[in-house]
């Protein structure tokens, strides 16, 4: 199963797999992860469609990738928000090895690309889920500023599952903390992560309708 941007909002592709967890042994859905080709324009043009007000630019100082044992050629460049309790991931994937995580599509909008979970032990969960018999993708360690740093494991689970599942433990100072909005925008007074707002005629609206602007 494919699902394109156009497919609709978050609450659609949240109701689209809302069966996962009980299907994985996992909790809540605590991601969703869209491939872009451009974060930058993304972050200006798509906040409206995705509910987000602010996205968060964090200042990602080593990732270590890897796959079936063999060290992966990829560059990241993220941004995150938030639609209710569920963070919004956009991700611009570069380098030689980005067809793994099939982030070669061209396209201006922003295609649903994995559903992540986050855990609180990443490699225990994993074994566990390879038992089961899904295999692992990729994997890494993806570290930011003020000693935080993420262990995360993608799931070879798009022929079977219908998305790719992402395995997500986040850690600060070696405490768990699921990065909650509150965290981001900490690291942000902090200077340490970016700020950035949609464009005005893409801006969520204040009932909410999520749909961009007219021009004024």
């Amino acid at each position: 199963m494919s699902l394109s941007f156009k497919a609709g909002l978050p609450a659609s592709h949240v109701a689209s797999f809302e069966h996962l967890p009980a299907k994985l042994g996992l909790k809540r859905i605590g991601q969703l992860g869209y491939v872009v080709p451009d974060v930058e324009r993304a972050c200006l043009n798509f906040g409206g469609h995705f509910g987000v007000r602010t996205w968060y630019r964090p200042n990602l100082l080593s990732c270590e990738l890897q796959s079936q044992g063999q060290p992966v050629d990829q560059r990241f460049t993220v941004a995150i928000g938030y639609w209710k309790r569920i963070q919004i991931e956009i991700l611009q994937v570069e380098g030689a090895d980005r067809a793994l995580l099939d982030a070669n599509d061209a396209s201006e909008e922003p295609r649903l690309h994995h559903i992540g979970f986050f855990v609180g032990a990443k490699k225990c969960t994993q074994e566990r889920l390879i038992r089961k018999g899904y295999r692992v993708l990729e994997s890494g360690t993806i570290s930011f500023a003020r000693r935080s740093k993420t262990h995360f494991a993608y799931l070879d689970t798009q022929a079977s599952l219908g998305v790719i599942v992402e395995l997500i433990e986040n850690r600060f100072r070696n405490r768990r903390v699921d990065m909650p909005e509150w965290y981001v925008w900490l690291g942000a007074l902090a200077g340490q992560v970016s700020r950035q707002r949609p464009e005005a005629r893409y801006a969520p609206t204040e009932d909410g309708d999520q749909h961009p602007r007219a021009r004024t």
